[in-house]
């Protein structure tokens, strides 16, 4: 009876053994994969910061694009105006400018006429 007692416990220790054994490969694979999400959870934070990075860029990026789209728009209506400006200055000279050959016209015509006023007295 003590023999089959010490089989036993014998096989009861080497099952205790085999199961520790196991547990410490388990609990190196487990603490493996803690680091190993760890590490993935680490990337994935600096992905995130990354991303929010560019995020910012391109917000900022589109802000200025929509500035600089406004500031074109109010440089193109200011030419706008001012061609427009221009044209109509463009009229006035020539109009004064007409104004200013029939008045050269008048003026020679009543040289004339004195002239001929003079030469007759």
């Amino acid at each position: 009876m003590r023999a089959a007692f010490n089989a036993d416990k014998k096989a009861f220790q080497m099952k205790v053994e085999e199961l520790e054994v196991t547990i410490r490969e388990r609990d190196s694979q487990i603490e493996m994969l803690n680091d190993r999400v760890h590490h993935e959870k680490g990337g994935s934070d600096q992905h995130k910061s990354e991303l929010n990075f560019w995020n910012g860029k391109c917000a900022m990026l589109k802000r200025d694009l929509e500035y600089s789209e406004r500031y074109a728009e109010k440089l193109r209506n200011e030419c706008d105006k001012l061609s427009f400006e221009i044209k109509s200055l463009h009229q006035e000279i020539n109009l004064k400018d007409h104004d200013c050959g029939l008045l050269k016209k008048q003026l020679n015509g009543l040289q004339e006429d004195n002239d001929r006023i003079t030469r007759m007295y």
